[in-house]
């Protein structure tokens, strides 16, 4: 039982690290968008937030350019490393061995 709860906390952990460097990610670029910002833009989108103070154009680039991005590089790299442990499991690496 304990193990599951290790294996809880450190997945919620790297879920929440994952989810703030993408807002980090979200919010440079050529033009600077806060992360307050960010967040209130995404929970607009999603019909949580209330209305966003955010201008137009900056509604613009997060929905249409750097999100679309963001979750593309998310997804590659979630496959990448499937791919790895699939091939390593496949090929018998002892480097993938768990000792």
């Amino acid at each position: 039982m304990r193990s599951t709860t290790r294996v809880r906390t450190l997945f919620t952990a790297g879920a929440l690290l994952l989810a703030a460097v993408a807002i980090a990610a979200i919010g440079v670029g050529s033009v600077a968008i806060p992360p307050t910002e960010v967040v209130g833009i995404l929970l607009q989108q999603i019909g949580i937030g209330a209305e966003s103070a955010a201008s137009p154009g900056f509604t613009a680039i997060v929905t249409e350019l750097r999100l679309p991005r963001i979750l593309a590089a998310i997804l590659v790299g979630a496959a990448l490393a499937v791919v790895g442990g699939v091939f390593q499991s496949l090929l018998r690496n002892p480097l993938a061995d768990p000792y």
